[in-house]
């Protein structure tokens, strides 16, 4: 004889269902007398603004000892050409124009680099204003939106045990889209201070013709770097205007709160993909001094010599 187990009542689903509205609804006033301390995250972007201007000055004199060794063995190369006849003086004069025209340009960049990446960044900034015609800073709308997440508790009752899990699943989504798209913006700002001055570095491979190739990649990077902190400028006012609208915004039904979720999950998406995508249009750019290959170009070779 076949045996069922007992199923027992799901008096704890019940239970909770019953214990998350009055949490919510009674915390809701402590929630809204929250702020947010904007200090403590201003002061850590500029921390490391600091540690990347450090970290620029230090490596300065090592771009030069190196852009001096490359240009030493790029001379030494065209004189031993010269000297074994494998090439011309009128080629030789050539490419020694080249050398100081190089040698001289990626000297002014290891020079002038980091206040160059400081205007680029500046730059860049200032032009996300001109074109999306500004709006609140990154911090503010963060902050606005935790308020949004808050003004999502007002359909929540003691008697709406049924709504509450859907509506605080919701909060839970609107505050990790909200942290990731200042997350994203504060990642990309602390990727432009450190990564373009440490780069200065890579600089010192201009001299040499054979690895050229490498800093022209990073100057490629750079200007990715510069792009991708213009786009997400540009989404954070879309986000900012967004917000603005719906600051002081009192949420009746459910599906209010699942639109305003929606909302902030397509902006996450697109802070996510966007900058990224505005940033591979520059450095998946074919073609560099060094002559590496593409992918694309890479596969097709290999195709044909299995054909």
């Amino acid at each position: 004889m076949i045996k069922f187990l007992d199923i027992k009542p799901p008096s704890n689903l019940f239970l909770y269902f019953a214990i998350i509205p009055i949490l919510l609804f009674f915390c809701n006033e402590i929630a809204a007398a929250a702020t947010v301390d904007q200090d403590i995250i201003e002061k850590i972007i500029l921390k490391y603004h600091d540690v990347g201007s450090t970290w620029g000055t230090n490596v300065k004199k090592h771009a030069f000892w190196l852009l001096k060794v490359m240009l030493v063995i790029q001379l030494t190369w065209m004189a031993l050409k010269l000297g074994l006849k494998q090439s011309t003086l009128q080629d030789v004069l050539e490419d020694l124009v080249k050398v100081v025209f190089f040698g001289s340009v990626f000297f002014c960049l290891i020079v002038y680099g980091q206040d160059w990446a400081d205007k680029l960044i500046q730059g860049m900034a200032n032009l996300s204003v001109d074109v999306a015609g500004g709006g609140s800073s990154a911090m503010q709308v963060f902050t606005n939106s935790l308020k949004i997440a808050d003004n999502m508790t007002a359909p929540i009752s003691i008697w709406g045990a049924v709504k509450a899990p859907l509506i605080g699943l919701c909060i839970i989504a609107t505050l990790l889209c909200a942290a990731f798209i200042y997350g994203m913006y504060v990642l990309i700002l602390c990727e432009a201070w450190i990564v373009l001055n440490l780069g200065i570095l890579l600089l010192g491979f201009g001299g040499l013709k054979t690895t050229r190739g490498f800093a022209t990649s990073f100057l490629k990077y750079a200007l990715g770097v510069g792009l991708k902190l213009f786009t997400v400028k540009c989404l954070i006012f879309i986000l900012a205007a967004f917000v603005a609208d719906m600051i002081n915004y009192y949420f009746n039904d459910i599906s209010e709160v699942l639109v305003i979720t929606a909302s902030f999950i397509i902006l996450a998406f697109l802070v996510k993909t966007l900058p990224d995508a505005m940033a591979r249009m520059v450095t998946l750019h074919s073609g560099s001094s060094a002559g590496v290959m593409t992918g694309e170009e890479s596969a097709i070779i290999v195709l044909k010599h299995r054909l």
